[in-house]
């Protein structure tokens, strides 16, 4: 709410980069525009809606039953949210925010989405400074990493900030110390996945086994409704007054096999 924009084209130049962000991961950006409808300036976004979902935050800390963190969810988010990184980064785009807050559960086991982007790019626009999307870019793998970094920490009742104190794998210790290394200003995509390609494998494993069960229970649901509509059309037809006399309906008539599914 009331929002000072310097340049309303860039309403429409950010709704269109962030529209052409197609990924599982990223919540898609449906609309971007400008009002006065609440008597002030304000910049409205829609995004596609997830019902019952819920921040990775409410998901493990605060909605009941508790959502436990394991070394697998561990994996699994990573993994997905290196898929979303690549995604936008591949477009010239970079996440403003990313933090447990950001970041939805809107399936199980696991499956989330990183909401919330677009509008940052707006209020944040200064016509008087370019824009580093590079920095920006290396800045969501260290927010990647304090991510990460703070949910491991939630594991164990050990209150170190040491990365090497964590209950996790070794091979996990190993990702986090990369994404929070300091020293490092080029972090890459293709160098972070090196870490850990193998538990890429079995999230496509996951997935896949997810998609065939879903749709075998599809497939069960389409043959439900084709009997339930066959069955609309018998009655239609069938048990009518005027085919009480319709010699058609006797025993010996063309219409009584029609009468046995009764």
């Amino acid at each position: 709410h009331n929002v000072k924009i310097q340049d309303t084209t860039q309403i429409s130049r950010t709704f269109q980069s962030w529209k052409s962000v197609q990924c599982s991961n990223v919540v898609k950006l449906v609309d971007l525009f400008q009002t006065t409808k609440f008597n002030d300036s304000s910049l409205c976004a829609i995004y596609d809606y997830y019902p019952l979902s819920s921040s990775l935050y409410e998901a493990h800390f605060v909605n009941f039953p508790l959502t436990p963190i394991t070394q697998e969810y561990l994996w699994s988010y990573l993994v997905q949210l290196v898929n979303a990184l690549n995604a936008v980064h591949s477009k010239g785009l970079a996440i403003n925010i990313l933090d447990w807050h950001k970041v939805i559960v809107t399936g199980s086991p696991g499956r989330i989405k990183i909401t919330g982007c677009g509008p940052f790019d707006v209020l944040n626009f200064n016509a008087n400074r370019t824009r580093d999307i590079y920095a920006e870019q290396q800045q969501n793998f260290v927010d990647l990493g304090l991510l990460l970094k703070d949910l491991s920490s939630k594991m164990s009742s050990i209150k170190s900030q040491a990365i090497d104190d964590l209950a996790v794998e070794d091979k996990f210790k190993t990702v986090i110390k990369y994404l929070l290394d300091e020293q490092n200003k080029e972090k890459t995509i293709k160098d972070l996945s090196h870490l850990f390609y193998d538990k890429m494998l079995a999230s496509i494993d996951s997935t896949l086994s997810m998609t065939d069960y879903t749709e075998g229970v599809l497939s069960r649901e389409l043959e439900n409704g084709r009997l339930f509509r066959l069955i609309c059309k018998l009655n239609f037809i069938y048990g009518r007054m005027e085919s009480r006399i319709d010699i058609d309906w006797s025993e010996s008539g063309g219409k009584f096999p029609i009468v046995l599914f009764y």
